[in-house]
């Protein structure tokens, strides 16, 4: 076959995924339950959303973090530790107040 149409290939074969060789696994059953919770009730209340997913081999974390007009997805390895990461996303969510022109957008977390 010399060419397929885009949407044929839309519908057709998928890229094969391929699995992280790590020993380490990302896992959000592992996050503690109160963490991921608090993250996301705070993310929600501010007007924002979270995201939370894996990337497309499995073999790291990928959050997607929503605040206005702003957004960003990061990605954490198997090694990283989550709650490190959410625990610094409360705390930017925490001081950032939508309805306050001059204040600071939320950030990136820090990773660990």
């Amino acid at each position: 076959m010399m060419g397929r149409d885009k949407n044929e290939m839309r519908d057709g074969p998928r890229r094969p995924v391929l699995h992280s060789q790590s020993l380490t696994v990302s896992d959000w059953e592992g996050v503690n339950e109160k963490l991921l919770v608090h993250a996301i009730g705070i993310v929600s209340r501010k007007g924002g959303a979270l995201r939370l997913g894996y990337t497309r081999d499995g073999g790291a974390y990928a959050i997607g973090v929503y605040a206005g007009a702003n957004y960003w997805t990061d990605y954490l390895r198997p090694t990283d530790d989550p709650e490190e990461y959410l625990q610094s996303l409360i705390e930017s969510f925490e001081e950032y107040d939508p309805k306050d022109a001059g204040s600071q957008a939320p950030t990136r977390a820090k990773k660990a």
